[in-house]
This record gives C-alpha cells, sequence and structure tokens, in this order.
C-alpha cells in the first residue's frame, strides 16, 4: 500500500528512557489527501518503546470523514512513499469514536492500553494516520511515550 510520508527528523534522537510527549508535523489533508501517512518511525534496533496515550489535535476541522491513529511496520527506515507499508492495526492507538473530527475543533487524549513496539533496522515499526474520504482539514497526533534503551 502506498503512502505518505510526514515524520519530523528532528524527532527521531533517543529520548534515553524517560517518558515524553512527541509531535508529529502537521498534517494537511490536502497535502497528503485520504489514505495513509506515516507520523514516527522507530528504527533503533531493540529499544523497546511504550506508548500509553495518544491526543489527536485537530486544528481545521475535517470537511468530512475520520482520522484514525494506529502503528504498522516499513521494509527500511529509508523506504520510499511509493514502497510497502503493512498495517498492524489502524486503530491501536485512536478510534474515531474518541471525537468528531468534523464538528469542532478538537483537542482529545485516548487512554487505551498501551502499545508497545521494539524498534528495528529492517521491518521498521512506525505509528500511522488513516484518512477516511476528508479532503481539508489539518491536524498534529501526540504521543506520551517511554523508550527504554538497549545495552545489548
Amino acid at each position: 500500500m502506498a503512502f505518505k510520508d510526514r515524520r519530523r527528523n528532528d524527532v527521531r534522537d533517543n529520548i534515553q528512557g524517560r517518558t515524553v510527549w512527541i509531535t508529529s508535523a502537521e498534517i494537511n489533508i490536502a497535502d497528503v489527501g485520504a489514505g495513509t501517512t506515516v507520523l514516527f518511525s522507530f528504527p533503533k534496533a531493540n529499544e523497546t518503546y511504550i506508548i500509553d496515550k495518544c491526543a489527536l489535535d485537530v486544528l481545521t476541522d475535517l470537511d468530512a470523514g475520520t482520522v484514525t491513529i494506529g502503528h504498522g511496520s516499513l521494509p527500511l527506515d529509508t523506504t520510499a512513499e511509493s514502497g510497502t507499508l503493512t498495517t498492524t492495526s489502524a486503530t491501536s492507538l485512536w478510534d474515531t469514536d474518541n471525537g468528531d473530527e468534523t464538528t469542532g475543533t478538537i483537542f482529545n487524549i485516548d487512554d487505551q492500553a498501551p502499545i508497545v513496539l521494539v524498534g528495528a533496522a529492517s521491518t521498521v515499526p512506525v505509528i500511522i494516520a488513516t484518512i477516511a474520504t476528508a479532503a481539508t482539514g489539518r491536524f498534529r497526533v501526540h504521543l506520551r511515550i517511554t523508550a527504554l534503551p538497549s545495552y545489548s
């Protein structure tokens, strides 16, 4: 499945085992269109990442449709947008039932059970946004994440 790549290069450093909030690039649906967009990747082999909160920050209401936030994988961190993205779960972090992205700008936090990702240089875990139907609107995604460094 083709995808749009909107990861921020400035947030790819090791976060040293602390719990922090990370923020995606601003996603403009007019730019990426409906479909799947990669927001974050975790290419550092054997690092364990625990994500326990996800906030959807809708800056401009979507004209129609929905956004879900989940996770999947890319063959390599350098995979081009024309490459293959595998979706593991489109709604593991944010299901559209958590808010209405079309009526009133929202900032909502979902307290789902944590997901655990183990970084890898190949079959790289990624966080994805899946946009259905919408043609306009802007949003960001915030994740509360803890990285447990690998010492092997």
